[in-house]
């Protein structure tokens, strides 16, 4: 009679609780129905259906950490019937208490003959895992939360540390396994690879949960990109709320009261209470489509899902790669496209780029404009790869399609990397924690959202050429050899240390044989060596200089060694104390830490195979231009690839001789420390220095500038700002402000670049003067854009 009694008030507690704070909610979303009646009309659906596919996610992961417990349990069910009945028992958790899904998973798990202690066990430990994981990402709120509540700075900072502090040792204990758990009741699922499987199953899935939250509240309110995880942080939280707080169903109305607080410090409070009623629609709606598909892939006998299956279930690593990289290409290639709807691209240097492609796809090979003269490519870089890759414009002629084949190419380079460490290293766990390195590297992750180059697809094209060297696969080596090359003219000199490497390592086996002689290796390491080196000097000495009508643009960077490639090389040789002077400076020193901290140092440890590295870090280190020494741009692209292989060896080093816990450590403060230079230095949203203008300060009336740019017919040259030039490289003759002006045919500024040349101020000066000159007419302007026309050259009202 008692427990029904308390089945009873608890019931009675649990959904008026709910009721009381849904019905509270309700009453100022109904008072301000038109201001959310407003937010609806303009949903963004892009946003919304990825916050479907987060939840969605979300669940699945859910269901995959507890079939995973239960196999660890010895209960091999599989995953897709396991999803499906996971699915259909969490329904129950709308009913008070949060104990009755728990109890409809009993019996829909039954006829699998779980014995009820395992199966207790395996409730016990998925909710320790699940309070884990949620710890763990609500952590990035935690800032906000103690602002929430008004706590003086000092006791701010000591709540912070503190739970901080006890998170870590808490899951650093149960992870660990410590023996005292078993007197505090906590239950272990195994050993400690295990239970850091879980554990990353349970993190990754509340921060999708959490992401779902952000991407469908941004669907219909802006969130700023800067706190994105400080949001994902806090959505989290109220989960955890809800959660901790089982008596009502589901956490429903304690998740939305909580919401509902945090939000008030961001909109209006009908728009945060609106906002929480209508995730929490979209997350049931998420749920039951889940279970839809769950059901259907349950039931499903189809032979090429049973392909999939297999695939995912044998090759759990390389399924996950496949993912993630295709997570890292949709954003960029979808980030890049904003930023150059928004005009944050410019004609340097995707316009350049852009120009040449669409010239030589018009059979102008290899063609663009300098100074108001139409030039080869090659006297800025002998990228030839543009060459290659001009049949893109026959399916897509927008300099949109150069943004995602650098992201496609630039993401594959993850392939490179799990290959190369599974060589190396043996253990795909590692190899696997190196691909995550990679993709949130700061270096990789700037050089992609840069505009386009076609050096920053060679860090893919080194790491393969990398990796069919070190397996002897010379066909593929040399083909791989040869797209890096061609993405600049110092990459043949990366080429020709491959030739040098080889012939080292082959004469040091011949002469340890016989003393003599020579190998089809040792033939093929001179012809590698021999060509490479010999294209290096012949397009920086002749090709170049001939093309330009002076010697390269670049050597001027570096007039504190010399005037010519000869002096420099010279100087730098026989003054090795200017040298590192030069690259101990502190800006230097800055840019190494940069590149070097991302992978904990680690390159160092093995710096053999720097070497390939050297030619481009000496010179970026010795250059005098500070763009070089960022890696803001795209100059760390050919050296990124022997960060990552010389950090691999060294990683093999260490697993020589650390014991398998010390490992699992090792590798856990790896990746922190990439984790934490993802942040330090990375442009992701909520990174210290997001590259998130795009998002953040769109150009309101890109649509109209579009649209006028769009209708300047080719026959007209053109002198626009930087920021418009990626917009009109598809003509012969463009020029950049403040070049042109006296000789372009229309003239057009959009006057909201800071790093408009010579400066924004005196751009808007210009376009002053224009407007009183009266050998020119406006053709138009709308905001901060406004363009202008020869009255003696421009006849038709083509606008």
């Amino acid at each position: 009679m008692k427990p029904i009694i308390f089945s009873i008030i608890k019931n009675l507690i649990g959904w008026s609780i709910s009721v009381i704070v849904l019905v509270f909610i309700g009453k100022v979303i109904f008072y301000q129905r038109e201001t959310v009646a407003a937010s609806l009309q303009y949903i963004n659906v892009e946003l919304l259906i990825y916050g479907i596919l987060s939840f969605i996610s979300y669940f699945f992961l859910r269901s995959y950490l507890w079939q995973t417990i239960l196999r660890k349990h010895g209960y091999k069910i599989p995953l897709k019937e396991t999803a499906f009945l996971w699915a259909i028992s969490e329904i129950n958790r709308y009913i008070p208490g949060n104990v009755w899904s728990f109890v409809k998973r009993s019996v829909l798990f039954s006829k699998h003959t779980i014995e009820k202690r395992d199966f207790n066990l395996a409730l016990i430990i998925e909710a320790q895992f699940v309070l884990l994981g949620a710890s763990v990402i609500s952590i990035f709120a935690l800032s906000f939360l103690t602002d929430i509540f008004i706590f003086p700075d000092t006791l701010r900072t000591f709540i912070i540390l503190t739970v901080i502090i006890f998170v870590f040792l808490l899951s650093s204990l149960y992870i660990f396994q410590f023996n005292f758990l078993a007197r505090l009741k906590f239950r272990t699922s195994g050993d400690t690879l295990a239970q850091l499987h879980l554990a990353a199953v349970s993190v990754l899935a509340f921060l999708l949960y959490g992401l779902g939250y952000y991407f469908v509240i941004s669907s219909i309110i802006f969130l700023h990109p800067k706190d994105f995880y400080v949001f994902i942080g806090f959505f989290v939280f109220s989960f955890l709320a809800g959660y901790i707080l089982f008596i009502t169903p589901a956490g429903l109305g304690v998740r939305e009261g909580v919401i509902v607080l945090g939000l008030m410090k961001f909109m209006a409070m009908p728009l945060a209470a609106f906002a929480s009623i209508f995730v929490r629609c979209i997350i049931v709606f998420s749920e039951f489509y889940f279970i839809i598909l769950s059901f259907i892939w349950s039931r499903t006998k189809h032979h090429v899902l049973q392909k999939i299956e297999r695939t995912i279930i044998y090759y759990p690593y390389e399924t996950i790669l496949f993912f993630i990289t295709s997570i890292y290409t949709l954003y960029f290639s979808r980030i890049s496209f904003l930023r150059y709807d928004n005009f944050y691209a410019g004609r340097f240097d995707l316009g350049n780029m852009a120009q040449t492609v669409w010239n030589t796809a018009h059979g102008r090979l290899f063609q663009t404009n300098s100074d108001g003269q139409i030039v080869s490519r090659l006297s800025a870089h002998a990228d030839f790869i543009l060459i290659i890759i001009s049949p893109l414009y026959r399916i897509w002629e927008s300099p949109k399609v150069l943004l995602l084949f650098q992201t496609i190419v630039v993401s594959l380079g993850a392939f490179f990397i799990f290959a190369i460490a599974k060589h190396v290293l043996k253990r795909k766990d590692i190899s696997f924690l190196f691909v995550i390195l990679y993709l949130i590297n700061p270096s990789v992750e700037r050089a992609n959202l840069f505009d386009f180059h076609a050096v920053t697809i060679g860090t893919t094209f080194l790491l393969g050429t990398y990796y069919f060297f070190m397996k002897r696969n010379y066909l593929w080596f040399s083909l791989l050899a040869v797209l890096a090359a061609i993405t600049k003219e110092q990459v043949w000199a990366i080429i020709s240390l491959f030739g040098l490497w080889m012939l080292v390592v082959e004469s040091v086996k011949i002469f340890k044989r016989n003393g003599y002689g020579y190998t089809k290796h040792l033939v093929f390491a001179c012809l590698i060596f021999i060509f490479s080196a010999s294209m290096f000097f012949f397009l920086v000495f002749f090709a170049i200089p001939n093309a330009r009508g002076t010697q390269h643009f670049a050597l001027s960077y570096y007039n504190d060694y010399g005037d010519s490639p000869t002096q420099i090389i010279k100087n730098l040789v026989f003054s090795p104390l200017h040298t590192v002077e030069t690259i101990l400076k502190p800006d230097r020193v800055d840019f190494l830490t940069q590149l070097f901290l991302p992978l904990s140092f680690l390159s160092f440890l093995s710096p053999l195979y720097l070497i390939f590295a050297v030619p481009d870090l000496l010179i970026t280190l010795l250059s005098n231009n500070a763009n070089l020494h960022q890696i803001y741009y795209h100059y760390t692209a050919s050296i990124t690839p022997f960060l990552f292989v010389s950090a691999i060896y060294a990683v093999k080093r260490f697993n020589a001789v650390l014991l398998p816990a010390h490992r699992i450590i090792f590798m856990i403060i790896i990746g922190s420390i990439g984790i934490y230079s993802a942040y330090a230095y990375g442009p992701l949203p909520g990174s210290r220095n997001p590259n998130i203008d795009m998002l953040s300060n769109q150009v309101g009336n890109r649509k109209i500038v579009e649209e006028f740019i769009r209708k300047i017919p080719t026959k007209y040259s053109v002198a626009a700002s930087n920021n418009i030039g990626a917009h009109l490289s598809h003509r012969e003759l463009v020029f950049t402000i403040p070049e042109g002006l006296d000789q372009a045919d229309i003239i057009v500024f959009l006057l909201n670049d800071p790093g408009a040349r010579p400066s924004l101020d005196e751009q808007k000066q210009m376009a002053l003067q224009l407007k009183s000159d009266p050998d020119y007419i406006k053709l138009f302007e709308n905001g901060d854009f406004v363009a202008f026309a020869r009255q003696d050259r421009v006849q038709e009202m083509f606008w």
